[in-house]
C-alpha cells in the first residue's frame, strides 16, 4: 500500500501538479482582488493541467537531455518545484470536481481493479515489457543525455527513441519514488494512470452526453479488453492515450469557447504526445479530427462564424514540435517513415521471424491470414465471457445503430455521433492503409491490431450515445431509479471483469526471485560481462540483476534492416546454443564470447523466471549444461540453476557516450515557442480570441 501511495504522488508531482501551477497563479490573483472570470468545468481543467504537466515535462526534460545534462535528480527537482508551485491550484480544483460525490465515487470505483493490482506489489506482470521501458529511462541517466549507442541482441544501436518524452518523465518518477523501491514504483504505477484514463475518457464523454451516459460509457470502456491490456502494466501507451484524451477534451472546449490558446496548446500537446507514444498520440488526433468536423457542421446549421486561424495555428505548431523533437532528440523526422524499413527477403518475412523466434518457435510457419487477423482484431471487444461465440456481431450491430441514430439525433448527441463516427472512418482506413500498403507483418500488425484494438475504445465510448437518448426520454424520478439501477449493474458487470483481468498474470516466483538475486550479487562481486538465460523473458533479468541480458532487447521490427537480420541470427544461435548444450562444438563457446556472457541462468520451467517460452530443450538443460565444458555450477533450486562461464569475458561497455550536436535543433524550438506565447499574449490583451 505504501508503494501505491508513493507511487500515485509521484506520478501526480510529474505529470499532473506541475499543469496547475497556472490554476494557483489565478487564484492568487482573484484573492488579491483581481476580477477573473469562473473557474472552467473540472473536466476541462484536469485536462488543461495533463496537458501543461506534459508540456512541462518535454520543455525541461528534452532541454536537459539535448544540452547533456541529463539526470534523474535534475528533471526531478524541477518538476517538483512545479509541482509545489501547483499544488494550491489542484486543492482548489479537488474542492470543486469532488461535487457530486456519487459521480466521483463511481469513477473510483471503476479504478479499483488497478487499484488493487496496484497495490498487491510482486515482480507482475513478468512477462511484459514494463522492465525495458524502465530501462529506457535509467539509460538517459546513466549517458547523461541521449546515448549514441546502446547494446542488444550483442549489436550497438541506437538508443530507442520513440518515447523519449515518457522515458524523460520516467526518471523523474523513479527519482521521487526512491523511498520505495523500483518494483514498487512500476507496479504502482498502472493504478493512477488508470485512474486518469477513466477520468478522461469520461470528460471526453461528458462533451457529448449527460453525467449518467457518460458514466455507464466510461464503465463500458473500463471493461473492454483494450483498456484491461493497455493499463495493466508499466507502458507509455497508456499515458500516451490519457495524454491524448485530454488534448482532445481542450480543443472542443477551445473550439465553443473560441478560444484560441486552448486550440493552440491541444495542438502542441498531441505534437508532444508523440514523443510520448506514437499510436496513441495518432489515434486521439483521428478523434479530434472527429471533433472538429462536428463543431464545424454544427456552427454551419447555426449560421455562426467559424474561422479557421487557430486551427491552422495549432496544427503547424504540432507539426513544428512533432518534426523538431524528431530531428533533435529522436534521429528521424516522424516515426511513422520507419514502418517502411522491413523486406521481404527470399520469400520470408523478416518481422514474423522475429516474433517467433523471440518467442522460442523455430518452426518455419507463415502469418496468419489477413482476414483471421481483422477477424481477431475486432471480436473481442469486453472478455469472451460477455460475448461467447459470436455474440459480438449482434453486440457491435447495436453500437453502430446507436452511432447511426446519435447523428441524427439532437445536439450535443448529434455531435458526439458525428465525431465518434468519423473517428470510425478515420481508424478504418489507417488499419486498410497498414494492411495494403506493406506486405510484411508488422506495418500490417500495426494497422489490424494495433491500431484496430482502439476500436474496443470507440466501441465502449458508443455505448453512451446508446444510453444517453433512453434516459432523456425518462422522467426526472423515473431517470434517478432507472440511473441507479443501470449503474448498479455495470459495476457490477465491470468490476469483476476488471478483477479476474489484472489477477491473470504471470509473476515472477520465489525460486526465480532468488536466483537473480544471487545474479545480482554476483554481477556485483565480479562486475562486467552479461548473464544468458534459455528462458525468453522481456527485461526482467536486466531490470532484476543490473546485468546486460543480449537477448532482452526491443523488437526491432521496423529498425534498420541490418539490425533487424543480426537480431534474428542471434535468436537462431542461441536456440541452438541451448539444443547442442553438453554436446562437443566450438561455434557455442564463440557465441558466448560474442555476447560476453560471464554467467548462464537455466531453467526447466521458463515460468520459474516469469516467462512463457524458452531455449532448446528446457526439461534437459540443467543436466546438460553440467556436462558443458567451461560452465561451472555456483547455484542450483529445484529447477534452476546458475552457472558461470570459465572463459573470461571482454566486459563490453552497455551504451555509448552521450549524443552530440542535438541543441540546436532543441534550442530553435524553444525560441519559436517563446515568440508565439508571446504573440498570443499580445492576441489576448487586444481582445483577439480567433
Amino acid at each position: 500500500m505504501t508503494g501505491l501511495l508513493v507511487g500515485s504522488v509521484a506520478l501526480a508531482a510529474v505529470w499532473v501538479l506541475p499543469g496547475f501551477a497556472p490554476a494557483s497563479l489565478e487564484a492568487l490573483r482573484r484573492r488579491r482582488g483581481a476580477a477573473m472570470g469562473e473557474p472552467p468545468p473540472a473536466g476541462l481543467e484536469l485536462a488543461r493541467a495533463l496537458v501543461a504537466g506534459t508540456i512541462a515535462v518535454a520543455i525541461v526534460g528534452g532541454s536537459l537531455l539535448a544540452f547533456g545534462w541529463f539526470s534523474a535528480t535534475r528533471v526531478g527537482i524541477v518538476l517538483l518545484a512545479l509541482a509545489i508551485l501547483g499544488l494550491p491550484g489542484f486543492i482548489g480544483w479537488w474542492r470543486r470536481a469532488v461535487a457530486p460525490a456519487w459521480r466521483t465515487l463511481t469513477l473510483v470505483a471503476l479504478g479499483v481493479p488497478a487499484l488493487w493490482s496496484g497495490a498487491e506489489g510482486g515482480l507482475q506482470p513478468s512477462h511484459a515489457f514494463q522492465w525495458y521501458y524502465w530501462d529506457l529511462g535509467t539509460q538517459l541517466t546513466d549517458a547523461g543525455g541521449v546515448p549514441s549507442w546502446i547494446l542488444e541482441f550483442g549489436q550497438q544501436v541506437r538508443w530507442h527513441p520513440d518515447y523519449v518524452f515518457f522515458s524523460a518523465g520516467s526518471e523523474a518518477y523513479r527519482w521521487l519514488t526512491e523511498s520505495v523501491g523500483e518494483t514498487s514504483a512500476i507496479v504502482a504505477w498502472r493504478a493512477p494512470v488508470a485512474l486518469l484514463g477513466l477520468a478522461m475518457a469520461y470528460a471526453v464523454l461528458r462533451l457529448w452526453t449527460g453525467r449518467f451516459a457518460a458514466l455507464c460509457g466510461t464503465a463500458a470502456v473500463s471493461a473492454t479488453t483494450f483498456y484491461l491490456i493497455k493499463f495493466n502494466a508499466y507502458k507509455p501507451e497508456s499515458l500516451g492515450l490519457v495524454i491524448g484524451l485530454a488534448c482532445v477534451c481542450l480543443l472542443v472546449h477551445g473550439l465553443r469557447r473560441r478560444d484560441s490558446t486552448l486550440i493552440v496548446v491541444a495542438f502542441v500537446g498531441i505534437g508532444v504526445d508523440f514523443g510520448i507514444h506514437g499510436i496513441a498520440a495518432a489515434v486521439c488526433s483521428a478523434l479530434g479530427l472527429g471533433a472538429v468536423v462536428a463543431e464545424w457542421t454544427q456552427r454551419r446549421r447555426e449560421a455562426r462564424a467559424w474561422s479557421w486561424r487557430p486551427l491552422v495555428a495549432g496544427a503547424v505548431a504540432g507539426a513544428v514540435v512533432l518534426v523538431a523533437t524528431g530531428l533533435s532528440l529522436q534521429g528521424r523526422a516522424v516515426v511513422a517513415t520507419d514502418a517502411a524499413n522491413p523486406r521481404i527477403e527470399d520469400g520470408r518475412d523478416p518481422t514474423w521471424t522475429f516474433l517467433e523466434r523471440h518467442d522460442a518457435n523455430f518452426a518455419v510457419s507463415d502469418p496468419p491470414s489477413l482476414g483471421g487477423r481483422i477477424l481477431d482484431s475486432v471480436n473481442v471487444p469486453w472478455p469472451s465471457s460477455l460475448v461467447r461465440d459470436w455474440g459480438w456481431v449482434p453486440l457491435l450491430l447495436i453500437l453502430l445503430a446507436a452511432l447511426a441514430m446519435a447523428v441524427r439525433g439532437p445536439p450535443p448527441l448529434r455531435l458526439g455521433g458525428i465525431a465518434i463516427g468519423v473517428w470510425l472512418a478515420a481508424l478504418l482506413a489507417a488499419g486498410a492503409f497498414f494492411a495494403l500498403a506493406f506486405d510484411s507483418f508488422i506495418p500490417q500488425h500495426t494497422g489490424i491490431t494495433r491500431i484496430g484494438g482502439y476500436l474496443y475504445l470507440l466501441w465502449g465510448m458508443a455505448a453512451a450515445l446508446l444510453i444517453e437518448p433512453l434516459t432523456s426520454r425518462l422522467r426526472a424520478r423515473t431517470t434517478r431509479l432507472a440511473a441507479a439501477a443501470v449503474l448498479a449493474f455495470v459495476l457490477a458487470w465491470s468490476l469483476p471483469v476488471g478483477i479476474h483481468a489484472f489477477s491473470t498474470r504471470l509473476e515472477l516466483g520465489s525460486e526465480g526471485s532468488a536466483a537473480l538475486a544471487e545474479v545480482r550479487d554476483m554481477g556485483e562481486r565480479q562486475p562486467g560481462g552479461a548473464v544468458l538465460s534459455n528462458a525468453s523473458t522481456r527485461g526482467i533479468v536486466e531490470f532484476v540483476t543490473d546485468l546486460e541480458q543480449p537477448i532482452e532487447g526491443r523488437q526491432p521490427v521496423i529498425e534498420d534492416p541490418g539490425f533487424l537480420d543480426a537480431a534474428n541470427r542471434v535468436l537462431a544461435r542461441t536456440q541452438s546454443y541451448f539444443l547442442t548444450l553438453g554436446e562437443p562444438g566450438i561455434e557455442r563457446v564463440r557465441l558466448l564470447r560474442e555476447l560476453d556472457v560471464r554467467w548462464l541462468l537455466v531453467v526447466s520451467d521458463p515460468q520459474l523466471l516469469g516467462a512463457r517460452d524458452a531455449f532448446g530443450d528446457p526439461g534437459t538443460a540443467i543436466a546438460a549444461a553440467r556436462r558443458e565444458p567451461g560452465l561451472e555450477l555456483e547455484w542450483q533450486r529445484p529447477g534452476i540453476a546458475l552457472f558461470s562461464v570459465a572463459e573470461g569475458t571482454a566486459d563490453l561497455p552497455r551504451q555509448g557516450p552521450v549524443k552530440r550536436g542535438v541543441w540546436p535543433i532543441w534550442t530553435a524550438l524553444l525560441l519559436l515557442g517563446v515568440a508565439a506565447a508571446c504573440w498570443f499574449a499580445s492576441l489576448k490583451r487586444g481582445g483577439g480570441n480567433g
